[in-house]
């Protein structure tokens, strides 16, 4: 789903953030939660975790993940 805001600042963004995130996790059992989003950022991106805004951020973990 394309947004055209990048941070989760509503209570249902943020809940639609999450529940991306669990499913993710679900699909992937193994791997811990720090694991999973660790993931994302350890092949040469560039990118700063800190400052990555909320929709970008999840969107990478579901390309990273094959979605």
């Amino acid at each position: 789903m394309k947004h055209t805001f990048k941070r989760a600042t509503t209570d249902k963004q943020k809940r639609e953030i999450i529940e991306r995130l669990y499913k993710l996790w679900t699909e992937h059992p193994n791997l811990r939660l720090g694991q999973l989003m660790g993931n994302v950022y350890h092949y040469p991106s560039g990118i700063d975790p800190y400052f990555d805004e909320d929709y970008d951020f999840t969107q990478r973990l579901e390309d990273y993940y094959g979605k």
